[in-house]
């Protein structure tokens, strides 16, 4: 009688991990990605789920979700023809979320209406202490409610401007420059100088000299002129024109 609960319980989990990786035809070698532990101030983190298409027709990924904006999704979304590969990435932002944590991801396909379910999981540690909780990004004194912004364009040639919500978390008025390869691309700390505490923006403006479409990626460095050398003090600028 032990032996037979033993091999109904092995057969259980067998199934159970067929369906999670053959589901809807495509085959995935790992249903469940593990960070580890990772740092909080050690930037985005990226999950890599291969997978190929074991059936007999292709089939497209048409959507996938997650649990939590703290995990953005991409994924090969041309038709994946029989015994091809494709990928579903998943990247995951510990900032301002230290702990143990574990997430969903549902995947849609053209094969019928029965989701995958592929799972992260990891434990963030504690980065440097944050004076303002609500800014979990930390460069030195200033602390930014976030570090990468997203252009999308439909007009080609037509300017943009976003921002970003920064905060002076140290004892001393606080200003900055801004460096990027991309002269289409201007940043500026408004105001000029925060004071202690204070709350501002780093205007980002994108003025397209390009003429056909495109997609790229430009990083803008952030130099305190108070002297504060500082690791890795950049934001990203995401842009796609279409």
């Amino acid at each position: 009688m032990k032996r037979f609960c033993l091999i109904f319980l092995f057969c259980t989990i067998l199934a159970d991990t067929i369906v999670a990786q053959y589901g809807n035809g495509l085959f995935f070698k790992e249903s469940v990605y593990d960070y580890g532990t990772i740092s909080e101030d050690g930037g985005n983190k990226t999950a890599h789920f291969t997978f190929v298409n074991t059936g007999k027709v292709a089939i497209a990924v048409t959507r996938v979700a997650t649990t939590c904006g703290c995990a953005v999704p991409e994924y090969t979304k041309s038709p994946v023809q029989p015994g091809k590969q494709g990928e579903i990435s998943v990247v995951y932002k510990p900032q301002g979320r230290v702990g143990i944590f574990e997430r969903s991801i549902a995947v849609y396909t053209t094969q019928n209406k029965e989701r995958i379910t592929l799972k992260i999981k990891g434990r963030v540690e504690a980065g440097v202490p944050r004076k303002h909780k609500d800014y979990p990004h930390v460069m030195g004194p200033l602390q930014l409610k976030n570090r990468e912004l997203f252009f999308n364009y439909s007009v080609l040639k037509q300017q943009r401007i976003q921002s970003i919500v920064v905060i002076n978390s140290g004892s001393e008025p606080l200003s900055l420059d801004f460096k990027t390869g991309n002269t289409d691309l201007t940043a500026a700390l408004e105001p000029a100088v925060l004071a202690p505490d204070q709350e501002g923006e780093i205007v980002v403006t994108y003025r397209p000299t390009i003429k056909k479409a495109a997609s790229f990626q430009e990083r803008i460095e952030l130099q305190f002129k108070e002297g504060h050398l500082q690791k890795d003090a950049s934001i990203l600028v995401n842009i796609k024109m279409r």
